[in-house]
């Protein structure tokens, strides 16, 4: 995504992560699998995208990350 974006239009300012999934149940009942999906969907997927993006906008001289998070957006 971060290359296609600097290949098609010459640099890459603006990388919206919006992410949000939630988990059924409560500390004591969610099972250890959806715990771990919820993570992988709400936090880790949002930094590989700011990994691949990072470099490639502060090679062009910098840009804007906005990080969305919500079950009810």
């Amino acid at each position: 995504m971060a290359a296609f974006a600097v290949e098609h239009y010459g640099r890459l300012d603006v990388l919206h992560n919006n992410v949000g999934v939630g988990a059924g149940g409560n500390t004591v009942t969610v099972s250890l699998d959806d715990w771990n999906r919820l993570l992988q969907t709400n936090l880790t997927s949002a930094m590989l995208c700011c990994r691949a993006c990072i470099p490639r906008m502060r090679a062009s001289g910098g840009g804007s990350i906005i990080n969305v998070s919500s079950t009810a957006g």
